[in-house]
This record gives C-alpha cells, structure tokens and sequence, in this order.
C-alpha cells in the first residue's frame, strides 16, 4: 500500500472510532454497480477524491 494511503486510513479509523455509530470501510475494487448498492445505504459517506464524491452525490447520499 502506498503510504499516503496509509495516513489517510489512519486518519478515518481515528474519526471512525469517535462515532457512535458503527461504520465501516470501503474500498472500491469491484464494479461501479456495487460501489453504487453500497453508496445508496450509506447516511454518510467520507470521500477522499473528486470521483467518488461525484459518485456519492449522483445516487443521493450525504458526503463530505
């Protein structure tokens, strides 16, 4: 993994543990299709990249 991604992962499981509900990770390795099933039961969505937020916010869910 590139160590970018790494502080990036870091960061979010920091975040992630301050929430109160439980959250989980995604990792988009699949086809656009399940990244959009799973984009849809989200309440929100934390983006890191333009291409996901516009993803995100083309199917309705809250994104940041």
């Amino acid at each position: 993994m590139f160590p970018r991604y790494l502080i990036i992962r870091e960061s979010l499981n920091e975040i992630a543990g301050k929430c109160k509900m439980a959250t989980k990770m995604f990792i988009a390795e699949n086809s656009i299709l399940d990244r959009v099933a799973f984009l849809k039961k989200c309440s929100l969505f934390v983006v890191y990249g333009f291409g996901c937020y516009a993803l995100t916010a083309a199917v309705g869910a809250r994104c940041i």
